[in-house]
């Protein structure tokens, strides 16, 4: 019989793979139609994916870090057996990998060129909020 606080963590981690997914696909999609900056137009695109995969951070930190939570719980109170933990840690595995994948898609979106020396100074200030702040700032 499967516990609920076992099926409660899988389903977060699951949502959280779904969230990744979305994410990546979305930015795969900007970079498709944008290989380059090179109008405002453009730029506001830009601003408009960053925005989005901005709170798309935010979803995964609460459905990745509630589950961790809820892992640490379940073991520390002997809710969770040996089985259910090594598919956890499987799938937490699973988790890491995909998103060191998908970095590398952030990071293509991050280093596109731009042939404007105004548009460049907006796009590196996007791409600094977008690496070190958790809310858009625009």
């Amino acid at each position: 019989m499967l516990d609920a606080l076992f099926v409660i963590i899988l389903l977060l981690n699951i949502l959280g793979v779904l969230n990744g997914w979305w994410g990546k696909g979305r930015i795969e999609t900007f970079l498709a139609g944008v290989p380059a900056i090179t109008t405002s137009r453009e730029l506001n695109q830009f601003k408009q994916m960053v925005k989005e995969q901005m709170y798309l951070a935010l979803v995964q930190l609460l459905l990745l870090g509630g589950a961790l939570v809820l892992m640490i719980y379940g073991i520390l109170a002997e809710r969770l057996d040996f089985l259910h933990i090594v598919i956890l840690i499987l799938v937490n595995t699973f988790i890491f990998l995909m998103a060191r994948r998908f970095k590398h898609i952030e990071q293509r979106a991050a280093s596109l060129p731009v042939e404007d020396q105004m548009l460049e100074a907006e796009y590196q200030r996007i791409c600094l909020t977008w690496r070190r702040k958790p809310f858009p700032d625009w």
